[in-house]
């Protein structure tokens, strides 16, 4: 697996990786791309906003749940 970026700000990235690597080169290029997203070369990712809950506390007694 070859990967070649460029970015803007002059940065650049190559990997060359064999099989058993490629975990690696994917977290490498996930790294590189998430560095250069104020720059420009790649937009945000969409994340998932955690869900806002509310607490709730009940007090249940074993003759009310009949």
């Amino acid at each position: 697996m070859f990967f070649e970026m460029m970015c803007s700000c002059s940065a650049s990235l190559q990997v060359d990786v064999d099989g058993p690597r490629e975990d690696a080169a994917w977290l490498l290029l996930t790294r590189f791309s998430e560095a250069h997203v104020d720059c420009g070369y790649v937009t945000q990712l969409v994340k998932e906003k955690p869900e806002i809950t509310k607490r709730f506390n009940l007090n249940v007694t074993p003759d009310q749940d009949m």
